[in-house]
């Protein structure tokens, strides 16, 4: 698809942000704590793309909002519950709306960066499992009938940068996450999607 060079691009710039930085999650700079609170809220502006049904080309964009529990689990692990909703009013030039929403979970590998310099980055990598809905939509099923909504598996894998403001406040800098799900099409039933995400995340000490 043609937003994969722009995740791949993403991924090997956190990945030369974080590298550097490995060693210092030992190095606490003096008054300084680097331990993760036990738990954080982030609500975001998530919008996604995605590729179209059969028979037409290119993909489509939906506007979309994510909220999101991320809970303390061991060190550098945390246990992530995601709800994400995207909307569109018409499938790329079809005039079909089609409203998504995705309930995942899974664990988050989050990085502290040493050094004052990056002490307010905190760059993570995750994986989450759930379900997606799809509704307002059309959706064949195995009869050849068409239903208004429909169920699958859904799949998220991604990355993301934090900016830490104050104790309780850090801004969602920037978080790209590859989607999976199986949602009836006649082609495959196979949707790839690409989630952009932005926002701000809460920390409960």
């Amino acid at each position: 698809m043609r937003f994969s060079s722009v995740t791949l691009s993403f991924a090997l710039a956190l990945t030369a942000l974080s590298a550097p930085g490995l060693h210092g999650q030992v190095t606490t700079p003096a008054g300084r704590d680097f331990g993760l609170p036990r738990a954080e809220l982030s609500f975001t502006y998530s919008p996604v793309e995605a590729n179209a049904g059969p028979g037409q080309c290119g993909c489509f964009f939906m506007n979309g909002v994510a909220a999101e529990g991320n809970f303390r689990t061991y060190r550098a692990f945390t246990t992530v519950v995601d709800a994400t909703y995207a909307h569109t009013g018409g499938i790329h030039n079809t005039g079909q709306p089609f409203s998504l929403l995705m309930v995942t979970a899974g664990t988050r590998l989050n990085y502290r960066i040493g050094g004052d310099r990056f002490y307010y980055f905190k760059p993570f990598a995750q994986g989450l499992i759930g379900a997606a809905h799809g509704f307002d939509s059309a959706f064949p099923d195995k009869a050849g009938f068409i239903q208004p909504t429909a169920n699958s598996i859904a799949l998220l894998v991604g990355i993301g940068l934090d900016y830490k403001y104050r104790r309780h406040l850090s801004f969602r800098a920037i978080q790209a996450d590859y989607g999976y799900t199986r949602l009836p099409n006649l082609a495959g039933n196979d949707q790839n999607l690409l989630r952009i995400s932005t926002g701000i995340t809460i920390h409960l000490k």
